[in-house]
């Protein structure tokens, strides 16, 4: 009690906050004014912020995977926060991106979810399920909750797996999921895509989502989402989110 003694209460405050929220991590700083958690990285002599994070788990495996993709392409050897096996199918992913391309990903993913491919679009107010097959990352929708979006993510991993690709890492027990598999098994891959696409709530129009047999509009303006109507088709709905934009 003595060190605080004298000071403002602001000084108090960041001076106790400083001594609870040291980083634990590599390439990992406190947002004192925010609470997140800021990944950073040095390359060739320039800071790049990765993203801000709601845990310093979060933000140290997005440094470490920046780290790697740098030792990947003939930077200096990368000292990681995790064990590399971690990052195995991160790296397949950004092998054959660029720096800005990979800067640009990883920040996109500050909003991450505690699921596998599962991610936040941030505009739409949504969680979106993706997968990477074969080099290719493959959008599987948009959904209104986190389980919803990690639970189609793991029936295309498995899928994938069953048809000869590596073995799944699902988010739920795979036995769940023996009836989605049956479906999915004599199906081509651009058939179970559409088919998992289809039970999203996701619609090929911005501001537009599926709810209840409805589309519904909706936008976001000054970090408030606002509701636009329920509508019998998309077209509507599209129409109705242009005149909102607009404005």
């Amino acid at each position: 009690m003595k060190k605080l003694t004298g000071l403002e209460w602001t000084e108090v405050v960041r001076s106790i906050r400083g001594r609870s929220n040291v980083p634990n991590f590599r390439g990992v700083t406190l947002l004192h004014y925010t609470g997140k958690w800021k990944a950073q990285i040095n390359r060739q002599g320039v800071v790049h912020s990765l993203g801000h994070f709601d845990n310093q788990e979060q933000a140290a495996a997005t440094f470490d995977k920046a780290a790697l993709y740098m030792e990947f392409k003939g930077g200096p050897a990368a000292k990681l926060n995790f064990p590399s096996d971690d990052y195995e199918e991160d790296m397949e992913e950004l092998a054959g991106l660029d720096w800005d391309e990979v800067v640009q990903l990883l920040r996109g993913r500050s909003k991450s979810s505690k699921f596998r491919g599962v991610y936040l679009d941030q505009d739409r107010g949504k969680w979106i399920a993706r997968i990477r097959r074969q080099g290719v990352e493959c959008s599987l929708g948009l959904f209104a909750d986190q389980e919803q979006a990690a639970a189609t993510y793991d029936k295309a991993a498995l899928y994938i797996e069953l048809k000869g690709g590596p073995a799944a890492k699902p988010n739920f027990p795979s036995d769940g999921y023996e009836e989605d598999l049956e479906e999915l098994a004599g199906l081509g891959w651009t058939e179970v895509l559409r088919l998992l696409r289809g039970r999203s709530t996701s619609s090929k129009f911005r501001g537009v989502s599926l709810d209840e047999g409805k589309w519904k509009a909706g936008i976001r303006r000054r970090g408030v989402n606002y509701h636009l109507g329920s509508h019998a088709n998309e077209e509507q709905a599209a129409a109705v989110y242009d005149k909102a934009a607009l404005y």
